[in-house]
């Protein structure tokens, strides 16, 4: 096993968990094996290994100490959870048997990208030290990278295997497929650490074979001089000898002593001024690159290496180093010691880097100490894993596999002294950094394609049509499967948002096309929750242009045998492609492709300086640090920027895209007395509808189209104008009954029920089903919630209006979502005064629940109730949408 060993602090957290909550351990037993847990494979694995259990298991799961990091779409245990769950799964006395999970697993995760499948079943072969299944993988990956279409999936590639192979050592020298890929990646991205250099153990350069898939790019040139006992790194200006390294830098190169010792060589990543130490009385030595060339250097007699030289080209980026507060001591010996270098560098708080998608220009330095391991243990900050930085690891703290970092330089036995091998090491390898700069994102598709295809039917020519387009359009053009499946309730909208996001839909219709289930064992087309059914009922209901594709001498269905809402396929013109004739029916595909991307509108190229600014303005959202006043105005400046974050605008059709958040059915505590209520399973908004998404209904004559009013008492003649109308602030100035036309106008925009949640659905959102006060817990917490803290004595804040949706991500409730506590009343569908009606013809008072800006802490409890007339226009008054579960 290759995962990070087990601490002590993770045996005792397995224990307590154990001990306390046995259902909970044994979903972890179930789960520890996979890559990262998604939504439904966590709601499948505790219906199938512990039916027994309540939906709220999945719920403790996703919010434990077991995880060590959450996004909305999965979660990802600790390693050295992961590890010692998965070796007591592997005891006689576990309550299930490996290989049962094990085929669980795999059977449930088989719809992933191919290298998320294929590294997970990489970390349980060398788990279980099964060489031929991990070689029989790695073959995979090397057999993926020859028939890649082109650099950029070849480039894709190496990144993947830069972070899978350090999770997969631990196997002595390991097979020589393991030292291929590892060459692959650092020939193709670089080596800066020498962390791809060390599985490398092999002196030889990449095959022919496998050489002339590296993806072309800069390759970095250096000189070299050899001293007794050191090899000098130099810009290739400087010297009258320089060596191509044929890869980026900072290059690995071979390195061979020929000396009677019999030193066996080792790869070493070099970068101008960088100085290898070498056994002592080594003065020649045989360089190998990873292109294959070879060279012989000696020094020159009786010389001794010069001092290290004091004048260093400009290091022209800014270095941040982020530290905890209790390893602040160390951070500022870093400071000091590049200061005296030179370089300036300015300390930062863990806090605001750990979730940054990436510093920018800056070179970001991060501690990992006992402390920093002993904060991620409980959750309060993920292990480091900058996009470009380094790892500093200050102690001998295990350091947590896959982290992506560019290097990780050990300073454990460093104690201040600029002078010493260690400290020089960092100052070489952050100037090695120097030259590197983010790539210029690549151009946006001119069509995007989704193909609609049955495995069973027609997978491998579905996987050759792909292939073929991605060569055509570019690798981003061509999607084939939904990457992730959300629980049952989220299948139909995660393909709408896919279908809605593409230009066009291809629908392979093979022999079994009709008849044929899916892998959930479906009947069929007929079956209305089949998959291929799903994705053209809505690219046909949302006016795609669909193309049927026949393959396998397949024929065009006729009208009567497809379900009714399929029938306007049999009015398309279907390309027929024939396995004799792949090419000249592909290039017929291409042609027929060129003409629906020729009537697009040139898509939109992103500028570059606005994500520069908006990255650092999300990151100090995610700082529980930042004061209500600065969230006010991050919030106002990401409104100018144009707001990034989904489900606060609308989307490429001009929709609202609404961010629906799952909520399982069953019972909960509901009310001040906490008496059991039940609801069924549903969607709900993460945010309150916002300016720009109530403007579309207003933009589409929502007032003017008398089906939204039709049953309502009042019809409301136009629109209030909102107090604040920022696009990413909520609605507010807005009755219930125009609450009420709206989910009927979006209702009819995206083919699915929308309506206002009852009280009794919005207070299991925000609650769970734990009773908590409030939505992040018991008890108000000053600081993450838009309310008047001054009124109550809660705390000092008090912004007297509404900020932008979701700038209090700490406030989340236990599902996720937001602004549940503050900011703007919610409108609920039912009455005040009677819980269960629900009807829209009388002009009776309606509940609001949530609290506003405006009122106190007692407000924005989750079980406090208000009411309000259902045409009041209040600006502290807004609205949220629901969805039932799809049928």
């Amino acid at each position: 096993m290759t995962w990070l060993a087990p601490t002590q602090a993770d045996r005792d957290l397995v224990d307590r968990i154990e001990a306390l909550n046995p259902a909970l351990y044994r979903l972890g037993l179930v789960l520890a094996t996979a890559l990262r847990i998604e939504p439904l494979l966590l709601r499948n694995a505790r219906l199938r290994f512990l039916p027994q259990s309540d939906a709220g298991l999945e719920s403790e799961l996703w919010f434990s100490p077991l995880v060590s990091s959450r996004s909305a779409r999965s979660v990802l245990l600790r390693p050295g959870v992961a590890r010692l769950l998965t070796e007591r799964l592997t005891a006689a006395q576990a309550p299930f048997q490996y290989e049962d999970v094990w085929a669980f697993i795999e059977d449930q995760t088989r719809h992933w990208p191919p290298e998320e499948h294929l590294e997970q079943a990489l970390r349980q072969a060398a788990r279980r030290g099964d060489t031929t299944a991990l070689c029989e993988g790695l073959r995979t990956a090397l057999r993926r990278i020859a028939v890649a279409s082109g650099n950029n999936e070849r480039r894709d590639l190496a990144r993947w295997l830069k972070g899978a192979l350090p999770a997969l050592g631990g196997m002595g020298q390991g097979p020589i497929e393991l030292d291929l890929a590892a060459a692959f990646a650092a020939a193709a991205l670089g080596d800066p650490g020498g962390t791809l250099g060390q599985r490398m153990t092999r002196g030889e350069a990449l095959p022919n074979w496998l050489r002339t898939f590296v993806p072309s790019g800069k390759t970095s040139q250096l000189g070299l001089r050899l001293w007794p006992g050191v090899l000098e790194v130099l810009p290739a200006d400087e010297v009258e000898h320089r060596i191509d390294l044929g890869a980026p830098s900072p290059a690995p190169l071979h390195i061979r002593c020929e000396h009677p010792s019999g030193h066996q060589g080792r790869w070493e990543p070099c970068w101008p001024g960088r100085r290898i130490p070498l056994p002592p009385g080594c003065t020649t030595l045989t360089l190998t690159t990873l292109s294959g060339a070879r060279y012989r250097l000696a020094a020159r007699p009786g010389q001794a290496p010069p001092p290290d030289e004091p004048g260093h080209p400009a290091f022209d980026r800014p270095v941040l180093v982020a530290h905890h507060p209790e390893d602040s001591a160390a951070a500022e010996r870093v400071v000091r010691l590049l200061k005296s270098a030179g370089i300036e560098a300015t300390l930062i708080p863990e806090s605001a880097a750990a979730r940054a998608p990436s510093p920018g220009d800056a070179v970001l330095l991060r501690l990992w100490t006992q402390a920093a391991y002993r904060r991620s243990a409980v959750g309060e900050a993920p292990a480091p894993v900058p996009v470009r930085g380094l790892v500093l690891r200050m102690d001998d703290t295990p350091l947590i596999p896959n982290a992506e970092a560019q290097d990780v330089i050990d300073l454990s036995a460093w104690r201040g002294d600029p002078e010493a091998e260690t400290a020089r090491e960092l100052l070489h390898a952050i100037r090695g950094l120097s030259g590197a700069r983010h790539e210029e994102p690549e151009p946006q598709p001119r069509i995007r394609i989704f193909i609609s295809y049955r495995r069973r039917d027609s997978g491998e020519i579905a996987s050759r049509i792909r292939d073929r387009l991605r060569l055509h359009f570019g690798p981003a053009s061509v999607f084939t499967d939904l990457s992730s499946v959300q629980p049952e309730q989220d299948l139909q909208q995660a393909i709408e948002q896919r279908i809605r996001g593409s230009d066009v839909v291809l629908a392979i219709v093979g022999p079994r096309w009709l008849t044929e289930g899916d892998a959930a064992r479906r009947k069929g087309l007929h079956e209305p929750k089949d998959f291929v059914h799903m994705e053209l009922s809505i690219a046909l209901r949302g006016g795609r242009p669909v193309v049927p594709v026949l393959i396998d001498e397949a024929k065009m269905p006729l009208t009567f045998s497809l379900p009714e809402d399929l029938t306007p396929l049999t009015h398309r013109q279907a390309i027929e492609i024939r396995s004799r004739r792949f090419d000249e029916d592909i290039d017929r595909l291409v042609e027929v492709l060129e003409g629906i991307a020729g009537e697009l509108p040139n898509p939109p190229q992103s500028g570059k300086q606005p994500d520069l600014e908006i990255e650092p303005l999300l990151v100090e959202l995610d700082d529980p640090e930042t004061p209500p006043e600065r969230r006010l105005a991050i919030g106002d400046r990401l409104a100018e920027l144009g707001d990034p974050r989904p489900g606060v605008g609308l989307n490429a059709d001009g929709v609202p895209d609404i961010d629906w958040v799952g909520v399982p059915g069953g019972a909960f505590l509901f009310g001040n007395d906490k008496r059991r209520e039940r609801t069924d399973a549903f969607r709900i908004a993460r945010y309150p509808i916002t300016n720009a998404q109530y403007q579309a209904f207003i933009d589409s004559g929502g007032y003017r189209e008398d089906r939204w009013w039709a049953g309502l008492a009042q019809r409301i003649e136009a629109p209030a104008d909102p107090d604040w109308p920022h696009p990413n602030r909520p609605r507010t100035n807005v009755a219930w009954y125009e609450a009420v036309a709206f989910c009927r106008w979006l209702s009819s925009q995206v083919g699915l029920e929308i309506r206002l949640p009852t009280e009794i659905e919005w207070e299991k959102a925000a609650r769970g089903t734990d009773g908590r006060e409030y939505p992040w817990g018991d008890g108000y917490q000053s600081g993450i919630a838009n309310t008047d803290e001054r009124a109550s004595g809660a705390g000092r804040s008090y912004l007297g209006q509404t900020t932008a949706v979701g700038v209090y991500p700490h406030g989340a409730s236990p599902y996720g979502v937001l602004d549940l506590a503050g900011n703007a009343w919610d409108w609920c569908l039912n009455k005040w005064y009677r819980q269960e009606d629900t009807e829209t013809e009388r002009e009776e008072q309606r509940v609001v629940r949530g609290g506003s800006w405006y009122n106190n802490r007692n407000s924005a409890r989750s079980a406090d109730r208000d009411w309000s007339d259902p045409d009041d226009h209040g600006n502290n008054l807004g609205f949220r949408v629901l969805c039932a579960s799809p049928s």
